[in-house]
This record gives C-alpha cells, sequence and structure tokens, in this order.
C-alpha cells in the first residue's frame, strides 16, 4: 500500500454497474470525503470530455481529494498540452 495506511483507517467498496460514471457519481454522495486516482487519457480526450475524477470533484457535496502519481511526459504528450492551454 502506497499510502502507508491502515485498513481501519479508510472503507473502500467496490460498486457494479452498467454505466461506470453514473455509478459512481450515485455513490459519491454517500460520503463527506473522497479520495480518487487521476486518470490518464489523452490530452485531446481530456480537453473535449473531461475526466471523470474532475467530474467527481465537481459534483460530490464533501472534500474530494484527487491524486495521480509521477510520471514523466514524453514530447508528444508536451505538445498535446501546448496545443490544449491554445484552445478556447
Amino acid at each position: 500500500n502506497k499510502a502507508r495506511l491502515e485498513s481501519s483507517e479508510y472503507k473502500s467498496k467496490v460498486i457494479i454497474g452498467e454505466d461506470v460514471e453514473k455509478a459512481i457519481l450515485k455513490e459519491v454522495q454517500n460520503y463527506d470525503t473522497i479520495c480518487i486516482g487521476g486518470t490518464e487519457h489523452s490530452v485531446l480526450s481530456h480537453t473535449i470530455f473531461g475526466s471523470l475524477p474532475e467530474k467527481i470533484g465537481e459534483t460530490a457535496e464533501g472534500s474530494v481529494v484527487m491524486v495521480k502519481g509521477y510520471r514523466k511526459k514524453d514530447f508528444l504528450q508536451k505538445i498535446g498540452e501546448k496545443i490544449a492551454r491554445l484552445l478556447p
């Protein structure tokens, strides 16, 4: 466990549903604090559709902590991010 948390310090839950986004967005309403990992979508996909962690952050009424591990960006990712910043 990378976070070095004891299992008694948090509650995890598996949710099964046909629409992942709807199932998660419905479930987060039952908690006052949520910790969710960041997604690894392309810059273009993220710009057009957003990401599930962002939607959870906007929708949840409690506190939302988003975590993401460090990952070095390659040349194409850097160019894609620069282009995305130019888009309205």
